[in-house]
């Protein structure tokens, strides 16, 4: 009998192992999958994620993501399969019903989407992709009031997204209400400085003889997007853009000098240390055939605050002969949020990619047309630091993935002195406003301030996140070994 026993549990050990050695010989992991999805190709992803969900075919991610990438792909009917079978398995998750509706959508049969659009705003109220694409829909069909209904939905519950202000735009032209096309489109450049928003108002302000709005879009696309036609007069055209190539240049050499340092700064909320943010600058290396110098933000939470957990790293990377950003690289692990995400920036095709693996696993890509000067948080400050010198108050066009949205930075008319690291230190002051929800949820107002040499090393700064006033400050400088 012990025998017995013993071939038994031998026996159901054997068939316990089956499931996991395929993919242990194979070493297909969800991990290797992303990587393949973010580093390698899209065949090669498809491949890993179809590896994954054949052998645990109850996970939604897996099945989600073999059906997006077979969309990638362009293999419209496997998609299909795949998304019908993810989005029966979490009825609740909004994604995979979307995107069946949207393939069902271009397929013609409009009555089907639309039903699958509203059940995913059953269990999701807010899922914005769903309540704008029943907008323009039901617009296209004539129901002009039920898609505005949903326009105010979308502004309601997501504000900060340019597809809310294109679409609700689009659907008043529609209807032949061009004031009010021009009206929400003025409220979305405020915050995107998006080509597709700004290009459709230059059209509905030159229909509608509003010479005003049509010269104002004109120059904002002449002073973001490089291949814009004029649809206005820039008296200082030529002089900005001589300032964005010296501002560039001088972000080259700024980086280059940098290279081997690091910058340890803690991160305060009244009385209690919240953490540390660690700046440095790596050496050179190369990405997408050009030599580049790396430059990573570590932002570490204090662990007996329980309020806040932050693990993450922002890495930007610029080109070392023109100083521009050409890829981000971001893990970040916090609070409030838990992703991967990716960006190229194709300045000589000016298109913007971004790429996400969401805490879901989800998988992810947005295409968009690539602003001229666009920076990220980590070039948005190396860019401040070379503007310093100049005093040049200015708008610059920030990347908060996945938007494209303004910062206003403006410089003070004075210095003050400041303790830092024990020691007295001059600086100049910078202030400047966010009008957009950033990391953490920064917005609004924040200040900086900045050494006076020529190096313009970020001393202390404060702003507002969700929790209050947070003040930074320069802790301690290091040599990279």
């Amino acid at each position: 009998m012990l025998a017995l026993c013993k071939y038994l549990v031998l026996l159901l050990l054997f068939f316990l192992n089956q499931g996991t050695s395929a993919q242990q010989t194979s070493g297909i992991t969800k991990q290797t999958a992303e990587q393949a999805y973010l580093y390698g190709t899209t065949e090669e992803a498809l491949t890993h994620y179809l590896h994954l969900a054949e052998n645990d075919p109850n996970n939604w991610s897996y099945q989600y993501n073999s059906a997006f990438l077979h969309l990638l792909k362009g293999d419209t009917a496997k998609a299909r399969v795949k998304f019908d079978l993810a989005q029966q398995l979490e009825i609740q998750n909004p994604w995979a019903r979307y995107q069946l509706g949207e393939i069902i959508l271009n397929e013609g049969d409009t009555a089907v989407a639309i039903e699958l659009f509203k059940k995913n705003l059953v269990h999701d109220k807010s899922h914005l992709p769903s309540i704008l694409v029943l907008a323009k829909t039901l617009n296209a069909l004539g129901d002009s009031d039920e898609a505005n209904y949903y326009i105010e939905k979308a502004l309601k519950y997501r504000p900060y997204s340019f597809k809310t202000y294109l679409i609700g735009a689009k659907n008043y032209e529609l209807n032949g209400e061009l004031h009010n096309a021009i009206r929400l489109t003025n409220r979305g450049i405020e915050v995107f400085p998006y080509r597709e928003l700004l290009e459709a108002g230059a059209g509905w302000a030159v229909e509608a003889g509003d010479e005003k709005a049509a010269e104002k879009y004109g120059q904002l696309l002449e002073s973001l997007y490089i291949d814009s036609p004029s649809k206005g007069t820039r008296t200082t055209q030529a002089e900005e853009s001589t300032f964005q190539d010296q501002t560039v240049t001088g972000i080259s050499d700024l980086l280059s000098e940098q290279v081997g340092k690091r910058y340890i700064y803690k991160t305060k909320w009244g009385p209690f240390r919240l953490g540390t943010i660690t700046i440095e600058y790596e050496d050179t290396t190369t990405v997408n055939g050009k030599e580049c110098i790396p430059v990573s933000y570590k932002t570490v939470s204090n662990p007996y605050i329980p309020i806040i957990n932050m693990d993450s790293i922002y890495r930007s990377y610029f080109d070392i002969v023109t100083g521009r950003l050409v890829f981000v690289e971001t893990i970040v692990k916090d609070t409030w949020s838990n992703y991967t995400y990716f960006c190229i920036l194709d300045h000589d095709e000016g298109i913007l990619t971004q790429q996400f693996v969401d805490e879901q696993g989800r998988l992810d890509v947005i295409y968009s047309s690539l602003p001229a000067d666009l920076v990220d948080g980590t070039s948005l400050l190396e860019k401040t630091r070379i503007l310093v010198h100049n005093r040049v108050s200015s708008w610059i066009p920030t990347l908060i993935n996945p938007d494209i949205v303004w910062t206003y930075i403006k410089f003070e008319d004075r210095k003050e002195s400041l303790k830092v690291m024990r020691e007295k230190t001059a600086s100049f002051v910078v202030t400047g406003s966010a009008n957009y929800s950033g990391i953490a949820g920064l917005t609004g107002s924040f200040k900086g301030w900045f050494t006076t040499d020529e190096s313009s090393i970020p001393l202390k700064a404060s702003f507002k996140i969700f929790i209050g006033s947070v003040k930074i400050e320069l802790e301690r400088i290091e040599k990279v070994d």
